[in-house]
């Protein structure tokens, strides 16, 4: 009994579609209809080292994305000061979901710190399509970056960011 049951598992298995994520293009996104504006709400924390102590700022705002992203565009860092890479990594998913990877990099100065400082961090944005007739998308929002110096290593800024937005 139990090994019908593995066989009639594993025949379904083999017979039914593929749902892995697979890479996908600009175009993809286009044809599957994932492009767009994306808006919704926002809400995190922004930290900025003033002396020994951070400074912690809530953030609850209203969030605009835009898919496909740029390849490359340049972010201002959490102290309103400098500017660091967001860089596309990659796309992935299928017909009702897709995952956009993004990732923070670059070396620049910061004023206020009189130092070079080093981004990293990451924007994933997963979004979800319900429906086929007339499909509603809801994005899933979360951006990390870090600020820290480049001699030293010291931790000098960063943001976490979650939020939810739709088409």
């Amino acid at each position: 009994m139990i090994s019908r049951f593995y066989a009639l598992l594993l025949a379904f298995a083999a017979l039914s579609p593929l749902a892995d994520a697979a890479p996908l293009s600009k175009g993809d996104l286009r044809r599957l209809g994932y492009t767009g504006i994306y808006r919704g709400d926002a809400q995190g924390n922004i930290s900025i080292k003033n002396g020994s102590n951070f400074d912690n700022y809530r953030v609850d705002q209203r969030d605009t994305e835009q898919l496909p992203p740029r390849n490359r565009s340049v972010v201002t860092g959490p102290s309103g000061r400098n500017g660091f890479f967001l860089n596309l990594q990659k796309v992935t998913g299928n017909d009702r979901r897709v995952t956009v990877r993004l990732y923070y990099s670059g070396v620049s100065r910061n004023p206020d710190y009189d130092k070079d400082t080093a981004g990293s961090g990451t924007k994933v944005m997963k979004i979800q399509r319900r429906g086929d007739a007339r499909p509603q998308f809801e994005m899933k929002l979360t951006d990390n970056l870090d600020e820290r110096a480049v001699n030293g290593g010291e931790y000098l800024t960063s943001w976490r960011i979650r939020g939810i937005l739709f088409k």
